[in-house]
């Protein structure tokens, strides 16, 4: 993509549209589109076009999109109407100088690789006599595609998406899994600059979409699914020419679907994805300096990791852990994915032993095993200092399980837990601003599932991730060192 051009599309996806124009608005769907808008209270213009509605959702429907005044400015388009529809509603948004649309249409070459293509190269060569005829280029997404989700502008394609912006981006080749990204991430307060889903790309493509992630200064993490490197050879090379770009400048993730054979076969039906053979795509991880993923788990973990740490690549680990069991697990997952769990410093053993009210079944050294003194307020609070404070520690792992806190009411009081955490988060963020060394939560999905939804939001909310397993924080930790290091 020339300079110039890239100049002018980095515009038109960082302003905010002045009226969106919705093709084929549904009562049958619950005027979903329209509804998103709502909730991320997009201002301006909702335009609904089709040819029998006369209301939507309380907006004026249009029967064409020619017939909107002129007043009316319409800058992006949603079009989810029958696909012999689809190249007439393209020479209206040309008409209208639409600059981008969505094609949510389906029945391309996903179904079929014939008729399908076909029915792509016409939509094409409509782009390419627009621009000759009318001096207006239309950028499309899609087709069989869901389209883009911009908080900062109010765009998006659900009715129960965060409105806050952030630094994360992510291109998807899966509509739907670019939603499961965008809702998960607003459960565990990963805040998006964009989730766009691409589909099958005829005309923007992940290539295009990243090359505008690296040039964007509010995108500082790049996450991407993909099935392939491109619908032809060429647009294989040009991705592999932008992301070895992007990784010297952002941590970009790529979780890979259609590893296997019956999964290419499927990638191959969902998005008409050109096979790619895995010896080809290690290769191109390599050589590219992207993260590999495996997982939509692992994907969501190490975003959450880059978000709230930022930059870390320390390996050596302190584990304060609920018991002895836990502990030797969490040893073996720690060292297993190459990082370290060294002894504490002989001065850092004795604070600890010092605070403690009792020595039966405990250990200072690393994984820390407090016992019954784990739930005493000052000797958790003075451990976790202390335990920073070590100069051989870059990070800590906190184990805090709900099972063992709501239990202790029988033991304590019921106020106890309220208070437990308070304390615990008071002296996670003194030590880390003393520090500057940050702290993952380990808080296992064993019981008291609701607590645990409600608990672990008092660190998310403070920008301190957490995770569900040792496992899991280990993995994402190995990745956000790899993606640091890879910038130093």
């Amino acid at each position: 993509m020339a300079g110039e051009d890239l100049e002018k599309l980095l515009k038109i996806m960082k302003t905010k549209p002045r009226g969106v124009a919705i093709f084929g608005p549904s009562a049958k769907r619950g005027f979903y589109w329209i509804k998103s808008l709502i909730n991320l209270n997009y201002d301006g213009y909702i335009v609904p076009i089709h040819p029998r509605l006369k209301t939507a959702v309380g907006f004026t429907c249009y029967k064409r999109l020619d017939e909107v005044p002129m007043k009316i400015k319409t800058d992006y388009a949603i079009i989810a109407v029958p696909r012999k529809v689809v190249p007439e509603v393209l020479w209206q948004c040309i008409k209208r100088h639409v600059n981008v649309a969505t094609i949510f249409t389906s029945g391309y070459s996903e179904t079929d690789p014939v008729k399908g293509k076909k029915a792509e190269q016409e939509l094409l060569d409509i782009l390419e006599e627009g621009e000759r005829v009318h001096g207006h280029r239309l950028r499309v997404l899609g087709p069989n595609c869901i389209g883009a989700y911009y908080p900062e502008f109010g765009l998006g394609f659900r009715t129960d998406l965060a409105k806050e912006h952030g630094p994360v981006g992510i291109v998807s080749q899966s509509g739907g899994l670019a939603i499961n990204i965008a809702l998960r991430g607003k459960m565990l307060g990963i805040k998006f600059s964009n989730v766009v889903s691409v589909g099958n790309s005829i005309d923007l493509g992940p290539a295009e979409l990243l090359k505008l992630m690296e040039i964007d200064g509010s995108t500082k993490y790049i996450g991407c699914y993909f099935e392939s490197l491109g619908k032809s050879q060429l647009a294989g090379r040009r991705l592999y020419a932008i992301l070895q770009e992007i990784t010297k400048k952002k941590p970009v993730l790529i979780w890979r679907g259609g590893r296997t054979a019956r999964g290419s076969e499927a990638a191959s039906s969902h998005t008409g994805a050109l096979k790619t053979s895995g010896k080809i795509f290690n290769a191109f991880i390599q050589q590219t300096g992207i993260i590999p993923v495996h997982s939509f788990e692992e994907m969501m973990d190490t975003l959450l990791a880059f978000q709230m740490v930022k930059g870390h690549s320390g390996k050596n680990i302190a584990m304060i852990s609920i018991s002895g069991g836990s502990g030797v697990t969490a040893t073996d997952d720690i060292i297993e994915y190459g990082l370290e769990l060294p002894a504490l410093s002989k001065d850092t053993q004795e604070k600890i032993a010092k605070i403690t009210f009792t020595d039966v079944g405990m250990s200072v050294k690393n994984p820390v095993d407090l016992g019954a003194s784990y739930y005493g307020f000052s000797v958790i609070s003075k451990s976790i200092k202390a335990i920073l404070q070590d100069p051989k520690i870059d990070i800590l792992f906190m184990e805090i399980s709900a099972h063992y806190i709501y239990n202790a009411t029988v033991l304590a009081y019921d106020d106890f837990p309220r208070l437990y955490f308070k304390e615990v988060l008071k002296a996670m963020k003194n030590a880390k601003r003393e520090t500057r060394k940050p702290i993952f939560v380990i808080m296992p999905e064993i019981a008291y599932e609701r607590e645990t939804l409600t608990d672990r939001h008092l660190f998310l909310d403070n920008n301190i991730p957490v995770f569900p397993t040792v496992e899991r924080a280990t993995l994402a930790l190995s990745n956000l060192i790899s993606g640091t290091k890879r910038l130093e």
